[in-house]
Parts: C-alpha cells; sequence; structure tokens
C-alpha cells in the first residue's frame, strides 16, 4: 500500500509539471505595493550547496557562498532576506518596479541548477464609487452608471440584487466594464447595484440603489355594485405606482372633495346611485388614470319587491315540477292497465 501511494504522488508531481531531482519554482507570483511574497521552490535536489544566487533580471540581489550571505545592491538592503535550507527568498516593501523575472541559481559540487519565476505587483484597489442619475429616475428615460477606484483595476463586475448583471437590448455595458447604460428602464431596473473592482491580491466595492419612478398603472376601484337604502357603502381605488399616487374621487362628474384612497357614503339614499370615478395621480412622473364603479341604490320596498319575486319565482318552479311528476305518473299508470 505504502508503494502504490508513493507512486500514486510521483505520478501527481510530474502532471503537475514537478520533475524530481529538478529545481523548480512557481512560474507566477503576485503580489501588493508595499506588502512582501516568498519566492520559495516546489522542489529542489537533495545536495549541498556551495553558492546560492537571487537575481531580478541581470541584477544580484542576495548570495550565499559557503552559509555567508551578502547582499551587494543598497536598494535591497533589509528588504531581502535568504533561507540557505529552503533557498527560499523574501522580498519586502514591493514596488511597482519589482515587478518582473527571478533567477534562483544553486551550485553544488558537481551540478548546477537554476529556475525562473515572474513576480507581478499590483497596486492596492481601494475608493471603489458607484456614480448614478443625480435626478429621479422616470420609467421609460435612460440612465448611466459607471464604477471607478484607485489602484491596479485588473476586472470588474456588476450584480443587481445579489445577481449578476449582464447585458440585453436595454442593458449595454463599456468596453472595460467600468459603465452600464441602460436605455429605456423600466420598473424591473429598480434595485441595488453593486460593482467589483478587482486584481489578483486585492478588491473593493460600492453599492447604488436605483429607484424608477412610474404609473400610476392598473387603477382599480373594489366595492358593492348594489346597495340597500339606509346603509353605508365603502368604495377602495389602487394603482400601481411608484411614488404612491394621490387619489381624487368624482360622482357622475362632480368633484366629491374626497382625496384618500378610499370613499365611504353613510346610510345611502337613491341620490346616491351613480357613477363614482377614482383618479390617480403620480407627481412625479406626471401621469393620471381613472377608472369608474356604477352604484345602484335599492329602497326597502323595492328590496322587499324583490324577494317577493324571488319567492314567487320559486313556488312557480315547484308547482310547475309538481304538475310534470303527476302527469308522468298518470302516464305510466296508463300504461300499465293497457
Amino acid at each position: 500500500m505504502a508503494a502504490r501511494a508513493l507512486t500514486c504522488t510521483l505520478t501527481l508531481l510530474v502532471w503537475a509539471g514537478v520533475s524530481l531531482g529538478q529545481l523548480v519554482l512557481p512560474s507566477r507570483q503576485n503580489g501588493a505595493v508595499g506588502g512582501n511574497v516568498e519566492f520559495k521552490p516546489i522542489s529542489f535536489p537533495s545536495d549541498t550547496y556551495q553558492v546560492i544566487t537571487w537575481r531580478f533580471g541581470e541584477r544580484i540581489m542576495i548570495k550565499s557562498i559557503n552559509g555567508a550571505v551578502s547582499i551587494p545592491r543598497p536598494e535591497y538592503s533589509g528588504r531581502v532576506s535568504l533561507d540557505i535550507n529552503t533557498l527560499a527568498l523574501e522580498l519586502r516593501n514591493l514596488t511597482m518596479g519589482d515587478t518582473g523575472v527571478y533567477t534562483l541559481t544553486a551550485d553544488a559540487t558537481t551540478a548546477s541548477y537554476s529556475a525562473d519565476t515572474t513576480l507581478k505587483v499590483f497596486v492596492n484597489v481601494s475608493g471603489a464609487t458607484i456614480t448614478g442619475p443625480t435626478g429621479l429616475v422616470i420609467e421609460g428615460n435612460s440612465a448611466n452608471l459607471s464604477c471607478d477606484a484607485s489602484g491596479t483595476i485588473v476586472t470588474t463586475e456588476w450584480m443587481k440584487d445579489n445577481q449578476k448583471l449582464s447585458p440585453s437590448n436595454n442593458i449595454i455595458f463599456s468596453a472595460d466594464n467600468a459603465s452600464v447604460s441602460i436605455s429605456a428602464v423600466s420598473r424591473m431596473d429598480s434595485g441595488e447595484y453593486r460593482c467589483t473592482l478587482s486584481n489578483p491580491v486585492s478588491s473593493d466595492s460600492d453599492v447604488f440603489t436605483m429607484t424608477v419612478n412610474y404609473g400610476p398603472d392598473d387603477v382599480r376601484i373594489e366595492g358593492p355594485s348594489e346597495v340597500e337604502e339606509i346603509g353605508s357603502v365603502t368604495l377602495r381605488c389602487s394603482a400601481e405606482s411608484v411614488p404612491h399616487p394621490s387619489y381624487a374621487w368624482t360622482f357622475n362628474g362632480t368633484n366629491t372633495g374626497v382625496t384618500t384612497d378610499s370613499l365611504t357614503v353613510d346610510q345611502v339614499t337613491f341620490s346616491n346611485s351613480g357613477t363614482y370615478t377614482c383618479t390617480a395621480w403620480n407627481n412625479v412622473t406626471g401621469r393620471e388614470t381613472s377608472a369608474s364603479h356604477s352604484l345602484v341604490v335599492r329602497g326597502q320596498n323595492q328590496a322587499q319587491e324583490k324577494v317577493r319575486r324571488m319567492e314567487k319565482h320559486k313556488a312557480n318552479k315547484s308547482h310547475n315540477m309538481r304538475t310534470l311528476i303527476s302527469r308522468a305518473a298518470e302516464l305510466i299508470i296508463r300504461n300499465q292497465t293497457m
């Protein structure tokens, strides 16, 4: 089992590009300005090294000869250190100028080994800010959002209500993804927009909440269409609108003075029969929409007469049914005696 496990481990190392008995460094590393980075070999031959040298380009950064470490260039004094056991180099207080290729050379008694790695230094992303519409956004108009920050920006991603924002017929991104243009905005475009700017070592984000004003649409009146005299009636008006609309009621074309979403008439009389109209008004969109509702008020005598007619109809229906049953019985008896 142990031999099999060793074989699997060796296979994985070779598959990953790590050749046993060779000096291998990570192909690429990232760092942040002002931060630190360690260049540590993935593997290196088990040998005794007399000379260990780290170079940046052609410049020697740090060197060890038989365990004695020296830093020949003053710009690296206090910034670099070498672990002669692991051959790892630590570079501190990174600057953008540290971006480039680093070479490790390890000289043993019978062989010399060398490997390269690349460092990319980024400025941390900070101060992300979304700039959006400063005025009121009305359905049917357009809206633009832009995102910016300081630092090295590699990627820009947009989210809406915690879902990835993707291009569509009315959503267009700039080539660098830094801005979003929404043409003919709809009520569905209301929500929280998040922009995240990032690079391999840092990220920052900002949030912008956009409210799309619309309506009023789908104005409706709910309430009875027929009531009895002396009773009371309440009609309620509703509409789809942002912001919430104001209301006005008219009765047979005459202003009632009611400006709430409900209209109540106590102790209705015949004179309250007619058409009630509710008008919803949105002071942001400047739009208004109306709906009408017909109400019939019946007197008590009318109500009693209606009940009597219903009872008479019911009695006639019952009488007709009995007559039909009686005739059917007569026919059955007649047929049996023949």
